[in-house]
């Protein structure tokens, strides 16, 4: 027979590491205080990183040994910056127009500016 713990005692167990958050710090420790997790800012630290960059290789490695859970996915910075997203959805609309046709034309600007007037 095993024994449930209660709710309480499990949330102190989360730890979360805030040490990349950016602007996003106080909304993150607001979280933290009303759910009574505890936060680390210690690079090694934590069971729970929250990640306000871009990840690189070497944290993509870093989560691996830690086992740690992670509030983005690793090398998928590049659909986060408009600019590259909106070159990957151009090429997908110009070889698949029928599937992609929900997404409205988009232009890089200032390279796209004669396309867009």
């Amino acid at each position: 027979m095993s024994v449930v713990e209660p709710p309480d005692r499990r949330r102190r167990n989360i730890v979360i590491n805030t040490v990349h958050c950016r602007l996003e710090v106080d909304t993150v420790q607001y979280v933290i205080s009303k759910y009574g997790y505890r936060e680390t800012r210690q690079a090694t630290e934590g069971n729970i990183l929250y990640y306000g960059l871009a990840l690189r290789d070497n944290d993509v490695e870093l989560i691996k040994m830690k086992r740690a859970l992670i509030n983005r996915y690793p090398l998928m910075d590049h659909f986060a910056k408009k600019n590259i997203f909106c070159v990957i959805i151009s090429r997908l609309q110009r070889f698949f127009p029928i599937d992609y046709r929900f997404m409205p034309d988009s232009f890089l600007l200032p390279d796209e500016i004669k396309d867009l007037e």
